[in-house]
């Protein structure tokens, strides 16, 4: 798959619930982690003044549970869907052959400025730096 920002996921026993599985709510865990390793590698992001966005919105779609002994789990993500203020993420999370689909989502970014409280349009230099990542 072209164009995505890939990451393992290390399962914790904290995240699986009594049916033995990784709980639903985790999934999310997931996502913002990527979300802060993709800001901290390829925006070069070193504090938390540095996100100049707010999250809108946040989907989850559940296809096969992961358990302690699923294969090596990935996160697979990229941008798309860019506004004017906002841009989406889309997220995979797959073993390490990608041959099963535990979940997908999405998560809808809007840029926000802190200081005036106010969502502001998307920086030039975002767009810039993300273009690999970008998929249609």
């Amino acid at each position: 798959m072209d164009n995505i920002y890939q990451i393992p996921i290390q399962l914790r026993f904290i995240d699986i619930d009594a049916m033995g599985h990784v709980n639903n709510s985790v999934y999310l865990s997931y996502f913002e982690l990527g979300r802060l390793e993709f800001f901290k590698n390829i925006l070069n992001v070193k504090t938390e003044r540095d996100f100049s966005f707010i999250i809108a919105r946040c989907e989850v779609n559940y296809y096969k549970p992961i358990d302690l002994k699923s294969p090596g789990i990935y996160l697979n993500m990229w941008c798309g869907d860019f506004g004017k203020k906002s841009f989406k993420f889309f997220y995979e999370i797959t073993d390490s052959e990608r041959a099963i689909k535990f979940a997908d989502g999405l998560s809808v970014q809007v840029f926000y400025d802190y200081t005036s409280q106010q969502t502001i349009p998307i920086p030039e230099k975002f767009i810039e730096s993300v273009k690999d990542y970008i998929r249609k």
